[in-house]
């Protein structure tokens, strides 16, 4: 992922978290984030790079009732959607991980009911 892309994947799921934008005036924008204990610049956001914060959207994406299972494997990482499975598999698992969410969370976004 470029920098581009890691920014609009954190600030991405953030936002599946349920935290809220918040713009500060001119270049600086702070998401609130009160399940991390408060608000977070949206550059310093680690969902790209911390297993906690990665496992944090991991379980939301369990509770989703759709959602039958999160596998991650040391081959790969596949969320089961009762509509269609989303996966990644490649040589680092992390990055699987993070593929996989970020497929679903975009295909989540534009299929809410």
């Amino acid at each position: 992922m470029n920098e581009q892309e890691i920014l609009e994947f954190n600030k991405r799921c953030a936002e599946f978290l349920g935290a809220k934008l918040t713009d500060l005036g001119g270049a600086q924008k702070a998401i609130y984030y009160p399940i991390l204990g408060g608000s977070h610049y949206t550059h310093k956001l680690k969902f790209h790079s911390d297993w906690n914060w990665i496992m944090e959207i991991v379980e939301a994406i369990e509770k989703i009732k759709e959602v039958r299972d999160v596998c991650i494997t040391t081959t790969g990482c596949v969320i089961f959607h009762k509509e269609k499975p989303f996966s990644s598999h490649g040589v680092y698992k992390k990055e699987d991980v993070i593929q996989a969410i970020n497929q679903f969370l975009i295909w989540y976004k534009q299929n809410q009911k």
